[in-house]
């Protein structure tokens, strides 16, 4: 069974944990009708802050449904997007960057959402690689992470199993991708078909690969 954990932690924007879980929940829909033989993808969220539900730049408030254990048996691990500067949210991450490093050396895909790739710069995880963020952060992310490369005009960056994606719309492009390696290219065609316009580009074609 492929398990796709999302962290949750303040300031955190809450589009981009329920946009690849509403994929997700599609795309194990269209499994279970066509193919009963097949795992379906189960998606995790992992609070930061110890507590069992935490709440996101907005007023919703999330219960989640894993725990740190997890992130070490997950095949996918999403950062989700901060709203305005990743400070507050690295406070809570910081102490899981040695668990972050032990799940990519462990084969777990890492895929970072907009601005949260300076959680994944912060843990040195994208030093000497290429990576993309948030338009607005562009400025500050390369002042701060000289040594990671950043590329300006792709909306996903790809090092080997670490993904970034430039905003919440394009966590679509990846999901699909990603999808479409688990299932097959006519799952992922069926899925994208059901989202946004982002989701039905050619993930080569917005990728830095």
């Amino acid at each position: 069974m492929p398990v796709i954990a999302a962290l949750v932690y303040p300031e955190g924007l809450a589009s981009s944990i329920t946009l690849p879980a509403e994929i997700v929940h599609a795309s194990n829909q269209m499994v279970a009708a066509q193919n009963r033989s097949l795992a379906l993808t189960k998606f995790l969220t992992v609070s930061t802050t110890g507590s069992p539900q935490v709440e996101f730049s907005t007023v919703l408030t999330r219960a989640c449904n894993g725990d740190v254990e997890d992130l070490s048996r997950c095949d996918v691990l999403l950062l989700p997007a901060i709203w305005r500067h990743p400070r507050k949210a690295l406070r809570h991450v910081e102490p899981l960057f040695e668990v972050l490093h032990s799940a990519y050396q462990s084969q777990t895909i890492l895929c970072s959402v907009g601005t949260a790739s300076s959680l994944l710069a912060e843990a040195g995880l994208l030093d000497g690689k290429v990576a993309t963020t948030h338009w607005m952060d562009f400025h500050r992310f390369a002042a701060r992470y000289p040594q990671v490369e950043l590329k300006r005009r792709h909306l996903i960056t790809q090092n080997d199993r670490i993904f970034c994606v430039g905003s919440v719309n394009s966590i679509a492009d990846f999901m699909v991708y990603q999808l479409g390696e688990w299932y097959g290219t006519n799952i992922a065609r069926a899925v994208e078909a059901q989202f946004s316009p982002e989701a039905r580009q050619s993930f080569e074609t917005a990728a830095f690969l």
